[in-house]
């Protein structure tokens, strides 16, 4: 899984302006607060899965497992 971590709406939808073009390994769109219903549905429309932070936290605590994370900055 490849996932992109977003702190808020306006960075979403700065993805959404992109989309799979310039991030066709991403599966996950992670947000850390709350996005509209219509944005949901437009990272859905692109073919990514999104959960909210919490719901990401919820399910590692469930599921634990080895990761390897690499940090990058889009700004």
């Amino acid at each position: 899984m490849q996932l992109i971590i977003c702190d808020d709406e306006d960075k979403v939808k700065n993805l959404l302006k992109y989309g799979r073009e310039k991030f066709p390994n991403v599966t996950h769109i992670v947000y850390m607060n709350a996005i509209s219903p219509e944005t949901q549905q437009a990272v859905q429309d692109q073919k990514w899965e999104i959960m909210a932070f919490s719901e990401m936290e919820a399910t590692g605590r469930k599921n634990p497992v080895q990761l390897q994370v690499t940090i990058h900055s889009l700004l």
